[in-house]
């Protein structure tokens, strides 16, 4: 059977250890200032809105975490990104894991759509 765009990909897991490497390494790559700059710019140019921030800061975040997305197995691309911060997001009971995925996606993501982010990255829907 041929694979579409619809079917199920495999999910990646990683272990405690794989995931504080890669959001150490995630961390070191946008600690650097041409990245910095390079996500600066597309916040600017966004104005401000958090779907325009979306649009123009995702793919720029995706692309600084390229080397870590194909070092784990995760596809280059949003859903890859969104897949890698849900494999980190699946040791919940890891405060450290916690709060240096919480401070990575705080780069990225603004903090209007953070609760959407989550749903999209397996954390459920918002509260009611």
């Amino acid at each position: 059977m041929a694979s579409n765009a619809f079917s199920q990909k495999p999910v990646i897991t990683l272990t405690v250890e794989q995931t504080k490497e890669a959001l150490l390494e995630v961390e070191q790559l946008l600690a650097d200032p041409a990245n910095q700059g390079k996500l600066e710019g597309a916040k600017t140019a966004s104005g401000g809105d958090p779907m325009m921030m979306m649009m123009l800061v995702m793919p720029i975040a995706v692309g600084i975490m390229a080397p870590v997305l194909v070092k784990y197995g995760f596809p280059v691309d949003q859903q890859g990104g969104m897949q890698f911060l849900a494999a980190a997001g699946s040791h919940k009971e890891n405060p450290e894991i916690v709060a240096k995925a919480d401070e990575i996606k705080s780069k990225f993501i603004p903090p209007e759509l953070v609760q959407m982010a989550q749903m999209f990255m397996g954390g459920g829907a918002p509260p009611m």
